[in-house]
């Protein structure tokens, strides 16, 4: 979060929040529309103060903003192209999938026991879906495998950037996810 100071270019988003603000939960009179139109010379030139707090995620925070966005998007494809239990399956190996990248991208040791599971666990996997693999079920649990993906992939983002604010990268994924429904 970065603390910045009263600006000219911020005016109309002061006086738009505060507005919807007072309109929301009490009413806007007369006085206060003329306040929050002239901030500057009804607050500022008085000798008080505006702040304004910006959240920043970067570009780490846009990549997983879009890539939550996209998993957030192939969750809701799958649940139409394959079986609810499929789907809500498939969405549980993240863990498996984080394992994975954490070593192939943070460099983290798997042990023997761990692989062996990961193995194990993608057998289980194709054993229960292999009745479900026609055509039409096969490209929805595809998709299905973008949801743990996306998140596994997410969640090293966090990691490999802890000190980036991700708040944001809801936003972006809550855009990106609308803008590919509508596709």
């Amino acid at each position: 979060v970065k603390i910045i100071p009263f600006e000219s270019k911020y005016a109309e988003h002061f006086y738009l929040l505060n507005y919807d603000w007072l309109d929301e939960y009490f009413y806007v009179e007369p006085y206060d529309e003329k306040v929050l139109k002239n901030c500057k010379e009804e607050i500022i030139d008085k000798g008080g103060f505006i702040f304004f707090a910006l959240y920043q995620s970067g570009i780490p925070g846009f990549i997983g903003g879009i890539i939550l966005g996209l998993g957030f998007s192939a969750y809701v494809f799958a649940m139409y192209n394959t079986t609810v239990a499929n789907a809500n399956f498939i969405i549980q190996t993240q863990t498996i999938f984080l394992a994975i990248f954490g070593y192939i991208f943070l460099k983290e040791k798997i042990s023997i026991l761990t692989i062996i599971s990961i193995i194990l666990a993608f057998s289980g996997i194709f054993l229960m879906l292999g009745g479900s693999l026609t055509s039409g079920q096969m490209v929805g649990n595809i998709a299905a495998f973008i949801m743990p993906i996306s998140f596994a992939v997410l969640i090293l983002t966090v990691r490999k950037y802890p000190n980036v604010d991700m708040i944001p990268l809801q936003l972006i994924a809550g855009i990106g996810a609308i803008i590919m429904g509508y596709l």
